[in-house]
């Protein structure tokens, strides 16, 4: 059995995840804007995504929705 901790506590995982994120870097302008995010979010969970001006908050929303695609991939 799969189990969730987070911070309404510990639950069973019910399925797969909603969203996958493995490895996800960002360079623009040969500066690091994300490094090796890695996360799986299952489908009702409620996720804040909080940091500092300029930390790559708004990059990686738009790679999860879409709205920017990965250039391309590194092994």
């Amino acid at each position: 059995m799969d189990v969730l901790e987070s911070s309404r506590g510990t639950r069973e995982r019910t399925g797969a995840s909603l969203i996958t994120l493995d490895r996800v870097s960002v360079v623009f302008d040969g500066k690091r804007v994300l490094s090796g995010i890695s996360c799986e979010i299952p489908e009702g969970e409620i996720l804040g995504i909080i940091g500092r001006s300029g930390a790559g908050k708004t990059v990686l929303m738009h790679l999860i929705r879409g709205v920017d695609s990965p250039r391309r991939a590194v092994a």
